[in-house]
């Protein structure tokens, strides 16, 4: 039987806080407000301090009512509409809500109307008794009456009465009304040049490690971060065939200084130009990819000479090893002083300096927002509230705690119960493990962000935020419930064994990078029944081991536990183990459809790869209330393994019920897939560099060739720069840069590239088809040049 874990998507409905850190993890692309059937919410978060806009009207304008305790006038004053009172079986606690428009909205208020949303509500308190074990009743009815929401939860037995009662009189129980409140509403998503960085992010001290470069691609170890542009990206233009012109601007001789030249970028209505295009055979200053990307002035050339750019980019550079030499501001680029030769050549044609550009875009989502009305907490005193209290008393005082253990499959588990209560138990998850995203394709729960304090990669530092899902083996919990039975009345009595709940202040979680000690890691988000959200801060060279650990196969994986202290004098702390690895995430991998055929002679069983990485289907069960039946067409132990979005399909042999089919499966981590799927959009680049030459042969008067121009970037696409190969200029460097996540997952090709060739001739200009190289030194011959 598979491990249990609750749906993560469901976080949001219990632990509000935390579903919204998960939101923050993976966020989803937004579209156009037009698309929108929903109320616009002008943040997110939404809260209920802010007013919502309808989709299609923004003058029609909603506010999200907040709730307090409705009151009613009596003689001896307002009493507060709560009422706790015997019923047919057990006691039923009925609480009245008043809604209220929030003070903090004031006047902008009025002519609003209430946003649509649906109530909900958990009476939430320590039993003192239970040592800090936290217990929650949901209200089961929720009704609108008069203007009015009305809550009642009913307990059906007199032990339960009397728990409910002593949390409602005992300050010490901590006794809170949660009120919450479920939206249905569009939230802006902001599209900014940079992805914000996550909250709630931890440090771990640990040796610097030195990063791993494939010695044989020769990458300058230098991070400069590139946002690549999809099509149809809002905030750039789209259009690749902009001309862009301007008239020469010409300095004097006597403006020159004898080694020093401050270039400008003067600002004109449609176009920026560079004052002067000018010989270099040195510069000292500039790396090979500085501002200038983001500004479109193209890569500048360790040696030879500015060159203008011959398309629009789809993407931009930004922040450069040496880039607070060169700060773009709208209109005007102020660059430090390049040691040149004083020679003015003409004006280089850059594309036109635009101010920074935000697009907002709107996704759907429904949202929980609490509420946690007066009084707090919520306790009443039967002797001056004793119209709350109609004819409730306690049967007895409340019980002590009772901790049990049981070994199963030789690991000792804790069981914890209170001695007025022996029917209810309370269990603590078998572990946390790295979870998948509720949604295909259902990779890691997990995102990565790289920065570098100086652009260097020695300084560089690996973001990591992952959410891990709490699993419980349920053979555990069936042996566990059996053997409780026995211990308190000879089995005659049944168990219902309920996950454990403990407020936040009694958890915590230390992690172990491979090979280190455990660190406390502070602004880890825990929940023992759902998930833990946790971000991690790393140097480069340790992440890079991190990521060959989370592969699998082996003992060194990020390790750690949650410890749950309790008040219990004989074990006043518990650990529940903490593991993440690829090739074993909490949630499913596959998706499993049962078909009946329209034969009758059975059902059809599809088993879809609904993540990213092939698998193998290892086993397969069926079962009916009557018992298991048989599986057939299991593939054979050799058969390849089924890739993403693929399907296998099985049989079963049975009539009549739908059976129920499990199938166990062994995910073969795909490397290069995993880092694509939890690397940030926004990433990081290293530059290689590339000799680029040409024999003397291909200027001969023969070929006609005035001047050849090599265009070359990545080979997967994206950035790419030009270089010019003359007859006084046979060698060049180009400079290429390198996705970061190649080096980190090693990928064989990390340092291939693509050029194409331009010839011009004295009557006409001819383009060469892309090609692809890996060596270090690009000879270009006569026959690349048509």
């Amino acid at each position: 039987m598979p491990p249990f874990t609750r749906d993560i998507a469901m976080t949001k409905l219990i632990r509000p806080d935390l579903g919204e850190l998960l939101s923050q993890l993976k966020p989803q692309a937004g579209e156009e407000r037009s698309a929108m059937t929903v109320p616009i919410s002008p943040a997110d978060p939404p809260d209920d301090t802010m007013l919502f806009e309808a989709a299609d009207d923004p003058a029609r304008r909603f506010h999200l009512p907040t709730y307090r305790i409705a009151t009613v006038r009596a003689g001896t004053g307002d009493q507060f509409r709560v009422r706790f009172a015997q019923a047919a079986a057990g006691a039923t606690l009925e609480v009245f809500l008043e809604p209220f428009v929030p003070a903090s909205l004031g006047d902008t208020a009025a002519g609003t109307a209430p946003l649509d949303h649906v109530v909900s509500a958990v009476l939430v308190f320590e039993p003192a008794e239970l040592a800090g074990v936290r217990r929650e009743l949901p209200f089961t009815e929720v009704q609108r009456v008069d203007g009015l929401v009305r809550l009642a939860l009913t307990v059906p037995t007199a032990t339960e009465t009397s728990d409910l009662y002593w949390a409602l009189t005992r300050p010490e129980n901590r006794a809170r009304l949660l009120v919450r409140r479920l939206i249905d509403v569009a939230v802006p998503v902001v599209v900014t040049a940079e992805r914000p960085r996550p909250d709630r992010i931890d440090v771990i001290a640990t040796p610097p490690v030195e990063v791993f470069i494939d010695p044989t691609v020769h990458i300058d170890p230098r991070i400069f971060r590139f946002e690549p542009i999809v099509q149809q990206d809002p905030l750039h233009d789209p259009d690749p065939t902009v001309v862009l012109r301007a008239d020469p601007v010409i300095l004097q001789p006597e403006v020159l200084q004898p080694d020093v030249l401050q270039p400008q970028v003067i600002a004109q209505p449609d176009v920026a130009v560079l004052n002067q295009r000018f010989a270099v055979d040195r510069i000292t200053q500039l790396p090979s990819f500085a501002r200038f990307g983001a500004l479109g002035l193209g890569p500048v050339g360790d040696i030879g000479e500015l060159t203008p750019v011959r398309r629009r980019i789809p993407g931009r550079v930004r922040g450069g090893i040496d880039a607070g030499r060169a700060v773009g501001l709208p209109g005007r680029v102020d660059i430090d002083p390049v040691v040149i030769d004083p020679v003015v050549i003409g004006p280089v044609v850059v594309d036109p300096v635009r101010p920074p550009t935000t697009v907002t875009l709107y996704r759907r989502t429904t949202r929980s927002l609490e509420v946690v009305p007066a009084p707090q907490p919520f306790v009443f005193s039967p002797t001056l509230h004793d119209y709350v209290f109609a004819g409730v008393a306690p049967s007895g005082a409340p019980g002590a705690l009772v901790l049990d253990q049981f070994e199963f499959e030789g690991t000792f588990h804790s069981y914890y119960r209170s001695s007025g209560r022996p029917e209810i138990a309370y269990f603590l998850p078998d572990g946390f493990k790295l979870a998948r995203l509720p949604q295909r394709p259902r990779s890691p729960f997990m995102s990565v962000q790289f920065d570098s304090t100086d652009g260097t990669i020695e300084q560089a530092t690996a973001t990591v935020v992952l959410a891990a899902a709490a699993w419980t083996d349920p053979e555990r919990l069936a042996d566990a419930a059996a053997r409780l039975s026995r211990r308190i009345d000879g089995g005659a009595t049944h168990v219902d064994l309920q996950p454990l709940i403990a407020d936040s202040s009694r958890l915590s979680l230390r992690l172990a990078l491979p090979g280190e000690d455990a660190q406390d890691i502070p602004s880890a988000v825990i929940d023992l029944r759902t998930v833990l959200r946790t971000g991690i801060e790393v140097p480069l060279g340790r992440f890079q081991r991190l990521f060959d650990a989370l592969q699998g196969g082996g003992a060194a994986v990020l390790t750690g536990e949650v410890e749950v202290r309790l008040d219990h004098p004989d074990r006043p702390a518990e650990k529940v183990p903490f593991e993440a690895r690829f090739d074993d995430l909490a949630g499913d991998a596959v998706d499993v459809a049962v078909t009946s055929r329209p034969d009758g002679t059975g059902f059809d069983v599809s088993v879809l790869n609904a993540c990213e990485s092939p698998l193998r289907i290892d086993a397969a069960t069926a079962r009916t209330s009557t018992g298991p039946v048989a599986v057939e067409g299991m593939p054979p132990a050799d058969a390849p393994p089924l890739a993403p979005a693929a399907q296998a399909g099985l049989r079963v042999a049975a009539s009549g019920e739908t059976p129920v089919v499990d199938v166990d499966v062994t995910v073969l981590p795909d490397r290069a897939a995993i880092w694509d799927a939890v690397c940030d959009e926004t990433t990081s680049f290293l530059q290689r560099q590339v000799t680029v030459r040409t024999p003397a042969v291909m200027f001969d008067a023969a070929q006609g060739v005035i001047e050849v121009t090599v265009e070359i970037g990545p080979a997967a696409g994206g950035l790419t720069s030009t270089v010019t190969l003359r007859p006084d200029t046979l060698e060049t460097v180009a400079t290429v840069p390198v996705p970061f996540g190649d080096v980190v997952v090693e990928k064989e090709d990390a340092g291939s590239y693509r050029y194409r060739v331009t010839a011009v001739r004295a009557d006409r200009v001819t383009e060469g088809d892309w090609k692809t190289r890996t060596a270090g030194v690009l000879w270009i011959v006569t026959g690349d040049v048509a």
